[in-house]
């Protein structure tokens, strides 16, 4: 069943323009009870680099993948339709710009790549119920 209520539809539609381009979303989401990390983290920022040709399939697969994961996606963070080119040492240093190829490449390879950014437990969490 595909997913309702997209970002992607509530914008003109994104198209890929040339090749090695990919759509980079960065989407929260929290675990679901049976999520291997449930009890570890109160959510995360997951970057899904995604090999698609307009950004409403991008989102789709992506929507997808984190649910196969066993997390929920809450909302769209930011978006961008992204190739090498798009990154220098001007922005990143080499070791982080090294994970961004390497990441691309991976998407590139096997059609999408994800990128989980964990938050640590909330304090009412570890405490029960907070006062």
């Amino acid at each position: 069943m595909e997913p309702t209520n997209l970002f992607a539809d509530t914008i003109p539609p994104v198209v890929r323009t040339k090749e090695g381009e990919l759509f980079r979303i960065q989407i929260e989401a929290t675990p679901m009870p049976e999520a291997e990390d449930a009890a570890e983290f109160s959510g995360a920022v997951i970057n899904c680099w995604i090999d698609a040709d307009d950004l409403r399939t991008a989102e789709i697969r992506a929507i997808e993948l984190i649910q196969e994961e066993h997390w929920t996606p809450v909302r769209i963070e930011d978006w961008e339709l992204a190739g090498r080119d798009a990154y220098s040492t001007e922005d990143f240093d080499e070791d982080e710009l090294e994970e961004i190829y390497e990441t691309m490449d991976e998407a590139l390879d096997c059609g999408a790549s994800l990128i989980f950014y964990f938050f640590p437990p909330d304090e009412e969490d570890e405490q029960g119920a907070s006062a």
